[in-house]
């Protein structure tokens, strides 16, 4: 698996759905080459980050 993101990611993400970590090889930049937005980074918890990324909060309109 190749993911969007850091080490630290890697590690929640790996803990929460079971594959092990050595099978997901992170690409802190790969959102950039792709042009996706970075999103917010509010600090606030992730549940409260996630609805706003879903209302489209800090997203350009298309």
């Amino acid at each position: 698996m190749i993911a969007i993101g850091n080490a630290a990611c890697r590690e929640l993400f790996c803990a929460f759905t079971g594959p092990p970590t050595g099978q997901m090889q992170m690409d802190p930049e790969l959102h950039c080459a792709m042009g996706v937005e970075e999103g917010l980074t509010p600090p606030i918890g992730p549940w409260t980050n996630l609805l706003l990324m879903c209302a489209g909060v800090g997203f350009p309109a298309p």
